[in-house]
């Protein structure tokens, strides 16, 4: 299967919800949640179960949560073992500093009630946490290059991407393909038998299976 690639602004302050207000989706309505102001380019996004709240990674490596409307976003968490806040907070989007981290995917384990990330590897970018058993899926978009380096690994069209899984009985990491045309998003399905990788650079949905 092949999809578009299309190209838009990622200075982004504030984050859409797309609500149903019936269901058969005849209305719908969006609210504009408004970032902390020295935050900006919200990536992904993981939702608590039945509270409404979520969490979502931004450009200077923090992981904030919303917690409703009358307390907003605040501070969760961060990606990068060695973040300074004063350094990192409100960093520049257009230059990332890879000691700041910058959290891509993201995802809750709902039984369990723990928060998983993506671990420091090279250019990790989404995550799924496969709910029956705990096990999570990531992408590592590029062996080659880091975040400050993407445009170099487009031009070069990088095919060095990864999809590795972390099993939760063993904790361990294991690479399950390789050699992916920078590996953006991944999902499983629930008997752990394919799963989806979408290209960055190769345009493309990949599917595999056992």
């Amino acid at each position: 299967m092949r999809i578009k690639a299309i190209t838009a602004p990622i200075l982004s302050t504030s984050i859409f919800l797309l609500c149903f207000l019936s269901t058969v989706a005849s209305a719908l309505s969006f609210t504009r949640l408004q970032l902390p102001r020295n935050a900006a380019g919200p990536e992904a996004m993981a939702f608590e179960l039945r509270t409404g709240h979520f969490f979502t990674g931004v450009a200077d490596g923090r992981i904030l949560k919303y917690q409703g409307p009358s307390t907003g976003f605040v501070d969760f968490g961060f990606a990068a073992p060695n973040r300074s806040k004063p350094m990192c907070d409100g960093t520049d989007i257009l230059n990332p500093n890879p000691s700041c981290g910058r959290p891509l995917g993201m995802a809750l384990h709902h039984q369990m009630r723990r928060f998983a990330d993506g671990e420091p590897f090279r250019f990790c970018n989404a995550i799924y946490v496969h709910q029956p058993t705990g096990n999570v899926y990531f992408t590592d978009a590029s062996s080659a290059y880091d975040i400050t380096q993407f445009q170099t690994a487009v031009s070069v069209n990088d095919s060095t991407g990864r999809l590795l899984k972390y099993d939760v009985e063993n904790k361990q990491v294991t690479v399950l393909f390789r050699n992916l045309p920078f590996a953006a998003g991944v999902a499983v399905d629930k008997a752990e038998k394919f799963a989806l990788v979408s290209e960055f650079i190769g345009k493309d949905l990949g599917s595999a299976g056992s």
